[in-house]
């Protein structure tokens, strides 16, 4: 069996479950320390005071608790510490006083007689393993102080670089054994044990918590105290305290969860990081003047990530003879426009490999996170996370469908581990229709993710054969507790639309879909349909749904208002490609609440077929549409051949109620055939069928035999 290099080693070590799914897809604006870590790296490297190799070892060396819970950035600033350590760039003391030392209180606080507490060894764990001379086995238990010995130069500081910059007191604290956790107590009812401990380790207890701890068995204590310690007893929380020092050749698979929501949080900047970039600054290591320059270009990728992998790839898309030499030497081909493909803090070698229909390609690094940072920003959180980099080596295609990224049986999917000085690249596919395009709009469709091999959509489609997919734009330009966006946030929403939909195209192209459709409601207001046409979508959306309701006030979907939606639509869209939308709801005209028209049907029957609006008490009128607005919408919209009604949505409709809402079917659904709205729309499709007939010529005989009367 392959023996694991750490915990880090994450393709080798047992591998985490498919049931242990990714963490959230998106991308998210890294906090400014993580930022401020990161820039500090580059400097640092930059100016010779390590190299990009020493940062992965140092975290490769972290104890396999702190490197499983630790945030990914918060690992780069321990690795880093220990670094500039180790080459004397910074003192001990240097690094200690800007984490804000603990106090080394050095006037003796206990006295015989006094009952203490002995603290968790998570107490100082500030940033690195400490050289511990209080034993495990006490901590966390109350004892009782039998002398002050004296006070003595501190070991923890002694055990990192030989100088001690502060005394403190040491008691020799007896303890019964009884109450120490994991003794037999069966033959030691009175025997007692003695520790000498250092004052930092003791808190202040009292005799009830002594009490208290000798009245309950340790067993019981450690399974009531799991997480705290009120009567100073400590609860074993790991079963491998005695062998932390070995490189394990497991995992503790409950633990992802946990290493999973450190990285996702990374908001609160951790000790170590803060007192890294102090102590540095103020010894003049960096300035700050570089360090603000260099978050300037952290910020810059961190904001538009991969926007330079999409000048490389829009360019193989547009020249084949540039994309020829991208498959053979990406780095002499990037240098052609400019860009250094290299990473900034070490001479790595880029590699494309090309999506083809025979093959797909997938990119990882098991041991760390090594990416193609010019190209692609600042990797996402799920690329570092570690279910990432167990899984796609190991269940590739089980990965890939968590994207909606489909691989069929023949495909052979190749996975590149990027653990050394290559940097890996994916070329995808380019779509259909788009040959006329030029590079700066391919640019706006080539999302990052494709360029790792991870993006596709399908996968819920396959699985319940759906026929297509619907995209809902109902409130382009205003986000809810923002209010209305600026144009540069409108522009980058359509940018980010048309993205999507291109990418929905171009996997129903790679599936062979040929009836799978793309459709798209949209808010009609003239503005909409100019940004529509703008960015290319009727080139891959096959319906455009007007959302003609919602305008407001009772009357929110007013036949006037579904003419002049058409109207603008057809003058800037395909006709063919417009549905009218029609509501089988109504709204209050006071509160703006919605009801079904099932609804209103029960409360309100009869209904005039004529009127669009009934009384509700307390609450002003409720608008909707009747059958006639909605058979007159019907008629409107095949008069200027859109191409047809969408509805919202057809389970409102009193006729379908029955079989819409099973079991909460009221007594009366549809009182008459004449109350259904979507029955409305079938009679306005067939009288529209019947009058072209006879526009046609058929003869009387030829229009009574046709059984246009059915949908």
């Amino acid at each position: 069996m392959p023996v694991p290099l750490g915990p880090h080693d994450l393709g080798t070590l047992p591998a985490i479950g498919s049931s242990s799914s990714l963490p959230e897809k998106g991308d998210r604006i890294h906090a400014f320390w993580e930022r401020q870590v990161h820039a500090t790296v580059m400097l640092l490297v930059a100016k010779g005071h390590m190299k990009i190799d020493e940062v992965r070892r140092g975290q490769e060396y972290l104890e396999p608790q702190v490197y499983q819970t630790a945030s990914y950035y918060e690992k780069w600033a321990l690795s880093v510490a220990n670094a500039m350590l180790e080459h004397q760039v910074l003192s001990n003391q240097e690094l200690s006083a800007a984490l804000g030392p603990e106090t080394e209180d050095e006037v003796q606080r206990f006295f015989p007689g006094d009952v203490v507490r002995v603290r968790d060894a998570s107490h100082t764990t500030r940033w690195r393993r400490p050289h511990l001379r209080t034993p495990g086995f006490i901590h966390g238990v109350c004892g009782t102080i039998e002398r002050h010995v004296g006070n003595f130069e501190n070991p923890e500081q002694l055990a990192f670089g030989g100088k001690s910059w502060s005394t403190i007191p040491l008691y020799i604290v007896r303890f019964d054994a009884s109450s120490i956790q994991d003794f037999d107590s069966g033959e030691r009812g009175m025997d007692q044990v003695t520790v000498d401990i250092y004052q930092s380790w003791l808190a202040p207890a009292d005799a009830a918590a002594l009490e208290g701890q000798r009245k309950k068995r340790p067993a019981d204590l450690a399974a009531e105290q799991p997480q705290s310690h009120p009567d100073c007893k400590r609860a074993r929380t790991d079963e491998h305290t005695a062998h932390q020092d070995h490189v394990h050749d497991h995992v503790h698979e409950e633990r992802h969860t946990v290493e999973q929501r450190a990285v996702d949080a990374e908001a609160a900047c951790p000790a170590i990081a803060r007192a890294l970039v102090s102590a540095l600054l103020t010894k003049g290591v960096i300035g700050a003047e570089e360090l603000r320059a260099g978050i300037e270009k952290v910020d810059a990728g961190d904001r538009n990530r991969g926007a330079v992998g999409r000048r490389v790839v829009a360019r193989a898309w547009a020249d084949e003879k540039f994309k020829s030499r991208l498959l053979s030497d990406a780095n002499s081909a990037c240098s052609e426009l400019g860009i250094t493909a290299t990473n900034p803090t070490a001479p790595t070698k880029l590699v494309v490999f090309e999506q083809k229909p025979q093959e797909h390609h997938l990119i990882v690094c098991t041991l760390c996170s090594c990416y193609p940072l010019t190209l692609l920003g600042l990797s996402p959180d799920w690329y570092k996370s570690r279910e990432y980099r167990s899984r796609a080596v190991r269940e590739p295609r089980a990965v890939l469908k968590e994207f909606g990224t489909h691989i069929p049986a023949d495909t052979q999917v190749v996975v590149h581990d990027s653990t050394a000085d290559c940097r890996f690249l994916v070329l995808p596919n380019r779509p259909k229709g788009t040959e006329a395009w030029s590079e700066e709009k391919l640019q706006e469709i080539i999302t990052r993710d494709s360029m790792i091999g991870a993006l596709e959509l399908g996968n819920l489609i396959e699985k319940y054969d759906l026929d297509g997919v619907d995209y809902n734009w109902e409130y382009p330009g205003y986000r809810f507790g923002q209010g209305y966006l600026s144009d540069t946030e409108v522009q980058a929403d359509y940018r980010g639309l048309s993205k999507l939909a291109f990418a929905t195209r171009e996997m129903y192209a790679k599936r062979g879909w040929t009836s799978k459709v793309i459709t798209l409601a949209y808010y009609p207001d003239g503005r909409q349909e100019q940004l529509l046409k703008e960015y290319g979508l009727p080139e891959v959306v096959d319906l455009l749904h007007m959302m003609s309701y919602d305008q407001g006030g009772g009357h929110h979907s007013s036949l006037d208002y579904g003419k002049k939606s058409a109207d603008q639509g057809t003058q800037i869209l395909p006709a063919r490609q417009l549905t009218m939308g029609v509501p089988f709801y109504g709204r209050h005209s006071r509160s703006g609440e919605w009801t079904t028209y099932e609804d209103l049907v029960q409360k309100h029957w009869p209904l005039n077929p004529n009127v669009d609006s009934v009384d509700a008490p307390d609450q002003g009128t409720i608008g909707f549409n009747g059958v006639d607005t909605i058979r007159h919408k019907t008629g409107y919209a095949l008069q200027v051949e859109l191409g047809g009604v969408m509805i919202w949505e057809v389970g409102q409709d009193c006729r379908l109620v029955p079989v819409v809402h099973g079991s909460t079917t009221h007594a009366r659904t549809c009182p008459e055939d004449s109350a259904s709205l979507l029955l409305s729309i079938s009679s306005a499709l067939t009288a529209a069928k019947r009058q072209r007939m006879r526009t046609a010529g058929w003869s009387p005989s030829q229009l009574s035999s046709d059984r246009g009367d059915e949908l």
